[in-house]
C-alpha cells in the first residue's frame, strides 16, 4: 500500500469535495431573500446539509437544512423567507 499515493487521492478529494460545496452554496444563495452567509458542510447523521445564518432580529441566528430538502422546497419557487428556512432547519 501506497501512503503517499493515499494521502495525495485524501487531499485531491477533499479539494473536490470543497469546490462542489461552494457551488452549492452559490446555488442556495439565489433562493435566500437576505444575505447573511450559507456554507455547505457534511453533518454527521443528517448529511450534507447547509448552514444559514438568519438576520439578528430573529430568535436564533443560524439555520442546518439538508442540501436535498432545501432545493427540493426551493423547487418552483423564486426566493425563500426566513420562516420558510426555520421550516427546513433541523
Amino acid at each position: 500500500m501506497n501512503v503517499d499515493k493515499l494521502i495525495n487521492d485524501a487531499i485531491k478529494g477533499y479539494d473536490e469535495y470543497r469546490k462542489r460545496c461552494k457551488l452549492i452554496e452559490k446555488e442556495a444563495q439565489k433562493y435566500i431573500d437576505f444575505d447573511e452567509g450559507v456554507s455547505c458542510e457534511y453533518v454527521i447523521g443528517t448529511g450534507l446539509s447547509l448552514s444559514i445564518v438568519i438576520p439578528v432580529n430573529h430568535t436564533f441566528r443560524e439555520c442546518v437544512c439538508p442540501v436535498v430538502g432545501f432545493f427540493e422546497y426551493a423547487k418552483g419557487k423564486d426566493k425563500l423567507s426566513v420562516d420558510d428556512i426555520k421550516k427546513l432547519s433541523l
